[in-house]
């Protein structure tokens, strides 16, 4: 009898940690839209006020960013000192790809950030500062949308997890 009480428990325990980890899961896509739209503020704002060049720009910006993004900025920054890999377009590419591919971010989104890298670093300033407008925008987008998805998904999943688990302890007994 206390087995079955024992692995009862624990189904449902199982099953709930397997919910709440969904829902947790949908949070940090959102925790990292929103560092990722923070990054590129701050990008805008060193390119259009300080006048910093893009390697000293990534640098500063590494300073402040959260993982994974401080990690692929200071990557970003170390490949142009040593000017690999040739044009900023394919450095940029190279340390998205290297950096933050399975690091929680949609496929979509990680491939709106390497198109972000065509435009930046080939044009004027204030066409780089429209460029990450436009993409800031999108953020913000794309940010409000799973914000809204969201607040139910992440109810959903708590409770399929939980109520997952009560049937599944029903069936063994």
């Amino acid at each position: 009898m206390v087995a079955k009480v024992l692995g009862a428990v624990l189904v449902v325990g199982a099953a709930s940690m397997a919910g709440i980890t969904a829902a947790d899961h949908i949070k940090e896509k959102y925790q990292n839209l929103q560092e990722l739209q923070r990054i590129c503020c701050q990008l805008k704002s060193e390119i259009r006020y300080s006048r910093s060049y893009l390697e000293e720009a990534f640098l500063h910006i590494a300073g402040t960013a959260k993982e994974p993004y401080k990690e692929w900025l200071s990557f970003l920054a170390s490949q142009m000192e040593e000017r690999r890999d040739g044009s900023f377009k394919k450095l940029w590419e190279t340390s998205v790809h290297t950096c933050l591919l399975g690091k929680g971010l949609e496929r979509t989104t990680l491939q709106k950030l390497k198109d972000l890298g065509h435009q930046l670093g080939t044009a004027d300033v204030e066409l780089q500062v429209q460029t990450l407008d436009l993409y800031l925008e999108d953020l913000r987008l794309t940010a409000e949308e799973l914000r809204e998805t969201m607040k139910t998904k992440v109810r959903l999943y708590r409770c399929l997890g939980i109520m997952g688990g009560v049937f599944v302890m029903i069936l063994l007994m």
